[in-house]
């Protein structure tokens, strides 16, 4: 975790804008809620200080961090959609905070919860909401993978629900995708992505270049398993990081409806394909997912809330 900067220093530092308030510090980012005149955006602080005394890896740590930084610009760059965040007007440029330097730039401000809050709030979506949120994220899924790319980290923690005349599912974090015949940004023999939510080929180091979209499906299945229901598929409290590697690998997981028996046995059965641990038995067509997705919402839906 990063640590906080002194706020003072931080309106300080930047003058322009009228109003600065802290939200979060995570493993890269330090997030503030900043207002330019009527508009409020996400200044996002990324420090190029690896915090250790090894001086080449410290280096190749920077390294990785800038390139992970213009990798995630450049697909919001592109992005035209609704379910991947949209830059801010502030182009990335670099300042000096407490002798570190930092890498800046805006985002639009989401003004909502992630869905790792929402569960741990223990709320119980509804049909509606889980199609709404399914048909966000293969929007987003499809986007990348148009751009011959992958996410490689859907999770709960890394979608936000935006609430308002309608509501809207936002991908987040997308300085971790991977372009077909890329090399990985991650290095030293760590995993990019969040084990947990990782497909079984993912963990699969011979498999690891022939990657394609249905990771991400496996990923999403298990992310709308677990908001629907409150439990991840596999994973319990006290589970090591061996224990969740042979689950994703070797553990039938939970299935939709038996958790879940007030939803469509359609959407349940759709659901749990997304969770096949062999890649090919998942669905294979995006567009023909949604429009099983979009045709549940009109036997079984109504109006989004």
């Amino acid at each position: 975790m990063i640590q906080r900067l002194q706020d003072n220093l931080v309106r300080q530092s930047f003058s322009d804008f009228d109003e600065i308030r802290f939200v979060a510090a995570g493993a890269q980012k330090i997030v503030y809620k900043a207002r330019q005149n009527d508009t409020f955006w996400a200044l996002k602080l990324v420090p190029l200080s690896p915090g250790t005394e090894d001086e080449s890896k410290a280096q190749e740590i920077q390294r990785e961090i800038e390139a992970r930084l213009e990798r995630e610009i450049r697909i919001q760059r592109q992005a035209t959609i609704n379910s991947i965040v949209r830059l801010g007007p502030h182009p990335v440029r670099e300042i000096c905070l407490n002798k570190v330097p930092h890498l800046y730039y805006t985002e639009e401000f989401l003004d909502g919860k992630d869905l790792r809050q929402l569960i741990n709030e223990k709320f119980k979506p509804d049909l509606n909401e889980l199609v709404n949120l399914s048909l966000s994220m293969l929007e987003a899924i499809n986007f990348l993978w148009e751009k011959r790319c992958i996410h490689r980290d859907i999770k709960p923690g890394n979608i936000m629900k935006i609430s308002g005349k309608t509501t809207r599912f936002v991908l987040l974090d997308v300085g971790y995708a991977l372009a077909l015949g890329e090399v990985s940004l991650t290095k030293n023999a760590m995993i990019p992505g969040t084990i947990k939510y990782m497909s079984p080929e993912q963990l699969d180091v011979k498999r690891k270049r022939s990657l394609d979209f249905r990771s991400d499906l496996y990923s999403l299945g298990v992310t709308i398993l677990e908001y629907a229901c409150g439990k991840h598929p596999y994973v319990q409290e006290g589970d090591t990081i061996t224990d969740v590697i042979s689950a994703i690998l070797d553990k039938k997981p939970l299935t939709l409806n038996s958790q879940r028996n007030d939803l469509p046995q359609d959407f349940c059965v759709l659901v749990d394909r997304f969770l096949c641990k062999k890649r090919h038995l998942r669905p294979g067509k995006i567009q023909g997912i949604c429009q099983k997705l979009s045709h549940l919402l009109t036997l079984y839906g109504g109006e989004d809330k």
